[in-house]
């Protein structure tokens, strides 16, 4: 509309009515009990690929590499995966990362698992093999962990084609002739029914791939379906305005958390950059959402770039035209290895609110691995610990922003970070050379973008 000089209309620029503050934000934690702490697994991105074979080529001038098909005889693919360059992981190495997660954190309280299960195979694919990719995934997660409370939520590859989420309002009008009850009602109804176990959180899922449920008495999860937002998502050109009632049901949701003293977790997979993933009038909602509950939001949670990152959200004095913090984010690391990166996995510690105490972030050295051979399972060892490798003194908005701030002048404090990005793999500084994008503010660029207003 900008481009044309046309006047902005409702479907650009709409916004949703926000309740009126209840209580008062800055005491709303006074009725802590100040209890124990809470433990939490965050599972990302394992795009497990049930065509990975070892030996074929892992260059390929493809989307996926590392498949019989896989043209070229540049690099061979490792025996249990692979980070040259674009090659996901094959379902022995996915389930071998899922299981050690569950023998070495016996004592988690829950996990949070942010989405994308199938392969970076994008047009290349079928709502069967998504389906199978997700039943096998969802059968190791379920054998692992139990009883345990676990919040799936999906990701942009979870559907097909890729990207393309097609609104309830369609599926109505067309009698089920275009729709998502192929995914939706698969995964509430069955593979993953042990979690979405409530009749409203059904009901939400089926509608628009979104529900909320309880990690304690006090802890209410929100699990999104953010996929939607994003600008390759082109059922957006059929109603842009709030699709699925999504934000309109994450407004009740919060309101009804702040009627219940209760804090929330937020969980998506794409992480909300303003105006660069998600179009702008949904961005915008959204950010005036988290504006409104910043008191009883105490944490987001994304997965989709496969980096190991931390993310922080902003507001604007609209007087002093000063920037504050609002809210902060976690981006957490791939169980895959696309694009060139060890997988990875984080542990936070949690206080009874769910604020994040610290986390620990986990990877496997896929170079080493594979020298070790197939009769030797996959080494996880820590690759570094918040709190202690930035100097931080707790893990707040107000802290992370200090850091961001920092790093901008620190090129050790931003080489360290980059380094955690990445987890250690030179294959990931290679290929970005290979694409013309790695330079000397390419790191600095990266962490500074982090900051969403």
């Amino acid at each position: 509309m900008t481009h044309y000089g046309l006047p902005l209309t409702h479907a650009t620029n709409w916004e949703l009515h926000i309740p009126a503050l209840t209580v008062d934000p800055n005491s709303y934690y006074n009725n802590s009990e100040n209890g124990g702490q809470l433990k939490m697994l965050h599972l990302t991105d394992t795009h497990m690929d049930l065509y990975y074979t070892p030996g074929a080529s892992s260059v390929c001038g493809e989307s996926t590499c590392c498949r019989p098909t896989s043209y070229g005889h540049n690099h061979s693919a490792g025996v249990w995966a692979e980070t040259r360059y674009l090659c996901d992981v094959g379902l022995p190495f996915a389930e071998q990362a899922i299981r050690h997660m569950g023998a070495e954190h016996p004592d988690l309280d829950f996990v949070i698992w942010t989405g994308d299960n199938v392969p970076h195979d994008e047009f290349n694919s079928t709502q069967q093999q998504d389906l199978e990719n997700n039943r096998l995934i969802a059968s190791v997660v379920k054998s692992t962990f139990g009883q345990k409370r676990v919040f799936p939520c999906l990701g942009n590859h979870d559907t097909h084609p890729f990207n393309q989420y097609i609104p309830y309002e369609i599926d109505v009008k067309s009698s089920g002739q275009h729709s998502m009850s192929w995914l939706y009602k698969t995964l509430a109804d069955d593979y993953w029914s042990q979690w979405i176990n409530t009749a409203k959180a059904k009901e939400s899922f089926k509608i628009g791939g979104y529900y909320s449920a309880m990690a304690t008495d006090r802890i209410k999860v929100v699990i999104l379906n953010n996929n939607i937002c994003q600008h390759r998502n082109w059922w957006l050109a059929y109603d842009p305005v709030d699709p699925d009632g999504q934000l309109k049901w994450l407004i009740d949701e919060l309101y009804a958390a702040e009627l219940n003293k209760q804090t929330a977790i937020i969980i998506g997979h794409i992480p909300p950059y303003q105006t660069k993933v998600c179009y702008t009038a949904w961005a915008s909602n959204y950010f005036r959402i988290m504006v409104r509950f910043q008191h009883l939001i105490v944490g987001q949670y994304y997965g989709h770039t496969h980096l190991d990152e931390i993310v922080v959200f902003y507001d604007k004095n609209r007087t002093t035209n000063q920037t504050y913090p609002i809210s902060h984010g976690y981006i957490g690391s791939s169980v895959t290895t696309w694009p060139a990166v060890n997988p990875g996995y984080r542990i936070f510690t949690l206080d009874e609110t769910g604020k994040p105490l610290d986390f620990t972030t986990y990877y496997s050295n896929i170079t080493q691995d594979n020298i070790d051979g197939k009769q030797i399972v996959p080494k996880w060892q820590i690759a570094y610990t918040a709190k202690q490798s930035y100097q931080l003194s707790e893990l707040s908005k107000e802290a992370w922003d200090a850091f961001i701030t920092r790093a901008d002048t620190d090129q050790k404090l931003t080489d360290l970070y980059f380094s955690h990005l990445h987890r250690f793999t030179d294959a990931y500084i290679e290929n970005m050379r290979n694409r013309g994008q790695y330079n000397p503010k390419y790191i600095h660029n990266l962490l500074q973008s982090r900051k969403y207003m």
